[in-house]
């Protein structure tokens, strides 16, 4: 009864959870903390801010550790498959739609609409993002290096080398921290534990070594690969996952197809790295469903592996000031990355002539000065695609 009921609340609350990441934090704190009492304010800050460190979907991961908090890895893995199934069920739904009506002019209207929609979404979240990472000037120095570098030579494994140097960076920077009190206190562990778990931590290093010596294609294995790296790699949230899946997929899918399911992501409630369903139910069309799992298996388990690690050692490692600075320099990176692919494929691709322009800028405006939900401005961009199609 524990689990179904943990898998129902979490099901409920995906089908609901509208807004990425941030609006998810909130609706979870709402319901397990103030209205359900699954754990205190200050638990769910300390399980917040581990999230929001690590790799991986911060919205997905935070429900995962309330769930194992609450029930263990079965709890973990309930609360995960309920968050995530009806945004998975939908966006493999549109993907085998969008195959059987790429014909239709008005689908390809709302394709080009959407991307002036994903301008607008992107820009924000690289100019929210700079503004929470890039505090220190070393910070914007690796934001602008790394969007220039990956500007004029995009590619996946300079990617990778960026973002490995810039840890590297920031582990040599760290400050050494005074020790902490003995009173500090330490988030209540599923485990009555203070170490890490190592099974689930070599699992992961063992898994993303694989992923390194897989080919290109769309064979199961090369899916699931391509979709682990990129969810080993994501710091920042669900926006973030763009760049690495864009490079990851060049080649196997086309812009269009590309930035159409990432269009259709900002729109579905629930996790935004649901993304990965579309694409793995495109790079395998003889069975979409096989990929769509494929492809969502991968770039969940990464973080999902890293949670199930670090959590019962979560208050002893954030004491440590090299985690921080280490992590710190790669979300800069990340930052870049961002910036990055807001140029190509995104803008390169949604502007094809100056006038297209005006609509991301009108959009970001009413978001951000006049409040405007996501979810009205889909309808507007929807509504203006049609009319578009209708006049020319």
């Amino acid at each position: 009864m524990m689990l179904l009921s943990i898998f129902r609340c979490f099901f409920l609350l995906g089908c609901q959870s509208f807004g990425g990441p941030m609006a998810h934090i909130a609706i979870f704190r709402q319901e397990f903390v103030l209205k359900r009492h699954w754990l205190s304010a200050e638990s769910f800050g300390h399980l917040l801010a581990m999230c929001q460190l690590l790799p991986g979907p911060a919205s997905s991961q935070l429900g995962f550790a309330i769930g194992l908090q609450r029930a263990g890895l079965l709890g973990a893995i309930a609360a995960f498959c309920g968050f995530t199934l009806p945004s998975f069920m939908l966006m493999v739904l549109l993907a085998q739609a969008q195959t059987s009506l790429s014909h239709v002019p008005l689908l390809q209207d709302l394709e080009h609409w959407l991307k002036l929609f994903a301008v607008c979404v992107v820009a924000d979240a690289a100019l929210n993002l700079s503004r929470q990472f890039c505090h220190l000037p070393r910070h914007r120095l690796i934001a602008l290096l790394t969007a220039l570098l990956l500007i004029l030579y995009p590619s996946n494994s300079l990617q990778l080398v960026l973002l490995a140097s810039w840890a590297g960076i920031g582990y040599l920077h760290a400050i050494p921290k005074p020790p902490e009190s003995p009173r500090d206190r330490v988030i209540p562990s599923a485990f009555g534990s203070a170490r890490l778990l190592l099974w689930p931590l070599l699992l992961f290093i063992v898994l993303f070594g694989m992923t390194l010596v897989v080919t290109k294609g769309s064979t199961w294995l090369s899916i699931f690969a391509l979709h682990y790296q990129a969810g080993s790699l994501v710091f920042g949230g669900g926006h973030v996952v763009l760049p690495l899946l864009q490079q990851a997929v060049v080649g196997q899918l086309s812009a269009d197809q590309f930035l159409s399911g990432y269009a259709a992501a900002q729109i579905m409630p629930g996790p935004m790295f649901t993304l990965a369903s579309y694409l793995g139910a495109e790079m395998y069309p003889g069975h979409p469903w096989s990929g769509a799992l494929l492809a969502t298996l991968g770039i969940f388990l990464p973080g999902f592996l890293l949670v199930l690690a670090m959590l019962p050692a979560w208050q002893r490692l954030l004491a440590q000031p090299r985690l921080l600075t280490t992590v710190a320099a790669v979300n800069a990176g990340v930052v870049g990355l961002l910036l990055a692919c807001l140029y190509h494929p995104l803008l390169t691709s949604a502007i094809r002539q100056p006038v297209d322009i005006i609509w991301p800028l009108l959009a970001w405006i009413a978001m951000r000065h006049y409040r405007f939900p996501i979810w009205l401005l889909v309808c507007l961009f929807l509504l203006a695609a049609m009319v578009d199609n209708r006049l020319f």
